[in-house]
């Protein structure tokens, strides 16, 4: 294996290069690397033969024959064993995993597929990720972001990154179980629009704190740790705008959204929310 990227911009992954079939490989520093296709001394023979005895077995008609030797361009009068068919399956694995993940913008570098080439791709995506290079600025960076790390977010970006400063509300609101099990609150974060949306749907808001959108998603973060073992779940009854009930729990609980949300830029705009909140008793 030769070594053609190492650490880029500090991050902890190298790429190789297979010098005997030109496959790339993704890897973490210090581990022991090796092709993902390419058989050697130190692979199990009964994975070839194994690999032989699939390929052979696809092969049951002309018609079937034919479409197996298009698929890995195979002439008609090409003999396949059982090293070359496992070099072929593995091949094609690698490069669909890299095929998944173009995108414009990006040349795909290489993968780490977990199980290969030893027993087969194992069903895992990925041990050490699939990695590019954004064209843009040249940067390596892993492929599982949606956009550069490096380069501005693009016009209209709705990742965190773009929206990082963007004004954002962390809430509180109550609302009357039918179902007998109590007075419950939701927590959540979202814009004024979700807000109002549990309102229309009878809920009653406690608190609503506006703050960055970086600082709501961490408080948010930290309550569903906090609370989330504690949450009812889809029950029958809830507004549709509570959905799966994953941030809805008991009164009781006492859920304390200054604690997680607190200090410079952090305002309270509950008041925004009365004009359209029904009277009702509070929530104790």
């Amino acid at each position: 294996m030769k070594l053609i990227e190492d650490r880029p911009n500090g991050q902890s992954i190298q790429i190789w290069e297979c010098r005997s079939c030109e496959a790339t490989r993704a890897c973490r520093p210090g581990w022991l690397t090796r092709c993902h296709v390419c058989l050697d001394e130190r692979t199990d023979p009964s994975i070839a033969e194994a690999y032989g005895m699939i390929f052979e077995s696809m092969i049951t008609t002309d018609e079937e024959r034919q479409k197996l030797r298009d698929i890995y361009g195979v002439g008609a009068n090409e003999w396949i064993d059982d090293v070359d068919a496992h070099g072929l399956i593995m091949y094609n694995t690698v490069q669909d995993e890299l095929l998944m993940h173009e995108r414009p913008g990006w040349s795909v570098l290489a993968a780490d597929i977990a199980g290969l080439p030893w027993g087969g791709h194992s069903g895992r995506r990925s041990s050490h990720g699939v990695w590019g290079r954004h064209d843009a600025c040249g940067t390596v960076q892993s492929m599982r972001a949606v956009e550069c790390a490096v380069c501005p977010p693009t016009p209209g970006s709705r990742t965190h990154r773009a929206r990082a400063e963007s004004p954002q509300l962390l809430y509180l609101v109550a609302f009357d179980d039918p179902a007998g099990v109590g007075s419950l609150v939701k927590f959540g974060h979202g814009s004024r629009r979700r807000v109002l949306d549990h309102i229309s749907g009878g809920a009653v808001p406690l608190l609503v704190l506006r703050a960055t959108f970086r600082q709501v998603v961490k408080a948010e973060r930290k309550l569903a740790a906090r609370y989330g073992c504690d949450a009812v779940g889809a029950i029958t009854g809830l507004p549709a705008s509570f959905e799966r009930g994953t941030e809805v729990v008991p009164a009781g609980l006492n859920v304390d959204l200054h604690r997680v949300l607190s200090g410079t830029g952090v305002t309270d705009v509950t008041e925004l929310f009365s004009i359209a909140t029904p009277e009702r008793a509070p929530v104790t």
